[in-house]
């Protein structure tokens, strides 16, 4: 499958910044699949190829950023990783290094909280969102003929608790040229309630 420009992932351990950067790409006209940590990137960029992965750098637990840069490395990801965090820049560069180490496209990291206007530059200087080609409008039983059906989960939080109490399934349709189409792309895609899972939501 070739890269899906149009889709961006998002892993970061402060679910409430994770929700306000996905926010800030979607409003650029970028699909985003975000992630609370990284146990389950390796297997969602290997089904879908987005063409960023946005990735948290904790400074006082490094550990899930970590397995996030060789997550990607193992599924020998293609597109480009761009590293955030709030520590100093040199402890940031340092594992920008590790993911240069492993073969992946590195983006010069970038300070939290990242404000839109640095979002929007990233998102114009990386194209994301662009595509060449119009992608088609598609019927949900011509998605489902052709094998394109993907699923996308959301989490549904209870923000008292503090904690994942369920989860809603998301039916997308992962295009072979032209990558994940957004909603008003697939007609008549449902979406259903799941049992609960840790590790992804899907906004869009």
């Amino acid at each position: 499958m070739s890269i899906a420009h149009s889709l961006c992932f998002v892993v970061d351990t402060d679910f409430g910044y994770l929700q306000g950067l996905s926010k800030s790409l979607r409003g650029l006209g970028v699909n985003t699949v975000e992630f609370v940590n990284s146990a389950r990137l390796g297997e969602n960029v290997e089904n879908l190829n987005p063409g960023i992965v946005f990735i948290n750098l904790n400074a006082t637990d490094p550990y899930d950023c970590t397995r996030a840069l060789f997550s990607l490395r193992e599924c020998k990801f293609g597109g480009r990783v761009q590293l955030f965090g709030r520590c100093e820049p040199a402890f940031l560069d340092s594992f920008r290094k590790i993911g240069s180490d492993a073969s992946l496209t590195m983006l010069p990291v970038l300070q939290k909280p990242i404000d839109f206007a640095t979002v929007r530059k990233v998102v114009q200087e990386q194209k994301l969102g662009t595509e060449l080609v119009s992608p088609p409008d598609l019927s949900l039983k011509k998605a489902i003929a052709s094998n394109w059906i993907s699923f996308l989960y959301q989490s549904q939080v209870d923000l008292k608790k503090k904690m994942v109490v369920g989860a809603e399934a998301f039916v997308r349709v992962a295009h072979p040229q032209h990558g994940l189409l957004p909603p008003a792309r697939s007609r008549s895609v449902p979406r259903m309630s799941t049992s609960a899972g840790p590790g992804t939501a899907h906004s869009g």
